[in-house]
């Protein structure tokens, strides 16, 4: 009895986020939404992520995840092919778009550059580009 409840106050509280995505082309391809939780996983596997079809200039997708650490990517895949495609120099060729509201110049963006700390449940904006 005493291991299950000293376990339950360690496992870390899980918080509602609400990834609210803006500037969608509505009727092309579908929103991504990735969690990264570290900066060896970041932009290349996700601790979590959503897919929806773009139906609305401004979507909400909402996640439950343990309190911590996470950047936020989304895109819309608007050739529906699940990648976030690039033209020269490996720029994006699709909308994107990060939850700390980063805009990379000359190369994709660091963890710690798109980092923010969820304690609580919240609502993230995401304006696409």
């Amino acid at each position: 009895m005493y291991s299950l409840l000293a376990w339950l106050l360690l496992m870390p509280a899980q918080v509602s986020v609400r990834v609210t995505v803006r500037n969608i082309q509505p009727g092309a391809g579908s929103i991504r939404v990735a969690f990264y939780n570290s900066d060896n996983t970041f932009l290349h596997k996700p601790a979590d992520s959503l897919a929806a079809k773009a139906q609305q200039q401004t979507m909400t997708l909402t996640f439950k995840v343990p309190a911590g650490d996470y950047a936020i990517a989304t895109y819309q895949d608007l050739n529906d092919n699940g990648q976030l495609d690039a033209g020269l120099f490996r720029a994006p060729k699709e909308p994107y778009g990060f939850g700390t509201g980063y805009r990379p110049h000359f190369s994709a963006p660091a963890f710690k550059e798109c980092v923010m700390h969820l304690t609580g449940d919240t609502t993230v904006f995401v304006d696409l580009k």
